[in-house]
């Protein structure tokens, strides 16, 4: 009876794992990220946990873990696949959203030259030194 109960505690906590993966990738408030990756990492670690548990009483052989180590490197992998596209995903929306906020510039008739960014034209630089003298006239 026992040994079920921990096969089915398994089997839960890899659903449950896959399943915070998959909200993770679907979260579009970067505010939750850090409590989703805490929950996943729990959960990675607890398999984690039980199977060397298994392993130093010599049960790894049983209904529970029998697969684990393929079962457990299909989850890291898609853990790790997981966190890189979430990366590309922000990364191109942050891009877009670059992308309107210059649209949205030029629609205002403001681009990236400097005469539209300032309302007082930019000092020009002085003359040097033997031009300056010969362009003033004496006051007399």
């Amino acid at each position: 009876m026992e040994e079920q109960y921990i096969e089915v505690s398994i089997k839960v906590c890899f659903a449950t794992a896959y399943h915070v993966m998959d909200c993770f990738a679907l979260n579009t408030n970067p505010n939750k990220d850090d409590a989703l990756l805490k929950q996943i990492k729990s959960e990675m670690y607890f398999l984690l946990s039980e199977y060397n548990n298994a392993v130093n009483e010599d049960r790894e052989q049983t209904a529970a873990f029998i697969n684990f180590k393929k079962d457990y490197s299909y989850l890291h992998r898609y853990f790790e696949k997981v966190k890189t596209d979430v990366g590309l995903k922000r990364a191109c929306n942050n891009f877009a959203k670059a992308l309107v906020f210059e649209e949205t510039c030029q629609q205002f008739g403001l681009g990236n030259s400097d005469h539209h960014f300032f309302t007082t034209p930019v000092a020009k630089p002085a003359l040097p030194d033997s031009r300056l003298e010969s362009n003033v006239t004496p006051l007399v």
